[in-house]
């Protein structure tokens, strides 16, 4: 990064902490009472993209608890190597076997994180995470779920990447607002780690034995994390 990234980067750290910042959970459940009130006859249809059942396994429960009808999405080509990849989703398909007994559907979007790596993570060396390029991998998977969502009739695209403490749900609903503007599948606001979000996810990983990963996905996370290897 040179001095005017770096300049940028530390002018958006501080915009993070500004009061000013939305309510999305308020929000959220402001539309969909809003939704229910005026489709009185049937539950909203969201489609839900997941980055791993950590993140996903207390969004579930809210959506479910607010009459919605999630179809979860499972759009992940940043997550490196593809082992962790596949355990991260293989665990997830457990969650939703042994807790929702298989009542929620998965739709597993395809894994390429080669061309994932070259198109979106150019300049994720020197990027710190939750920088640019991690906007771009959000908008990226964001995107991906749109699309099944407005081909298949879904009412809502979301996400739950709001749960992580690490991430900007700020930001990640500014993003999924720009992704749907001019499509007919709205963006469903969230932050799904208000409202004591993760107390209760800590409480349900605790209670399935939920497998939780220590680092968000693309190689260069791993390599953040894991210095020594």
């Amino acid at each position: 990064m040179n001095e005017a990234e770096k300049q940028e980067y530390i002018a958006y750290l501080m915009s993070r902490k500004s009061s000013s910042r939305h309510n999305y959970h308020k929000e959220c459940l402001k539309v969909l009472e809003q939704f229910r009130h005026q489709f009185p006859s049937r539950n909203p249809k969201v489609i839900l993209h997941v980055c791993c059942v950590v993140c996903a396994c207390w969004p579930l429960d809210f959506l479910h608890e607010n009459g919605c009808e999630v179809t979860v999405y499972y759009s992940n080509s940043n997550i490196w190597p593809k082992q962790e990849y596949d355990l991260r989703l293989a665990e997830l398909k457990r969650y939703l076997h042994e807790r929702w007994h298989d009542e929620i559907p998965l739709v597993e979007d395809s894994y390429d994180y080669d061309t994932y790596e070259k198109t979106v993570l150019k300049n994720r060396g020197t990027d710190p995470e939750g920088w640019k390029s991690c906007f771009g991998c959000y908008a990226y998977r964001i995107a991906s779920a749109a699309a099944y969502g407005e081909a298949h009739g879904f009412d809502f695209v979301s996400s739950v990447l709001t749960f992580s403490r690490q991430k900007d749900s700020e930001k990640i609903n500014e993003i999924g607002m720009q992704v749907t503007s001019g499509r007919s599948i709205r963006w469903l606001v969230s932050d799904f780690k208000k409202a004591d979000g993760a107390r209760k996810s800590e409480k349900i990983c605790c209670q399935w034995d939920l497998y939780r990963q220590d680092y968000c996905g693309c190689r260069y996370s791993y390599d953040e994390r894991h210095p020594q290897k």
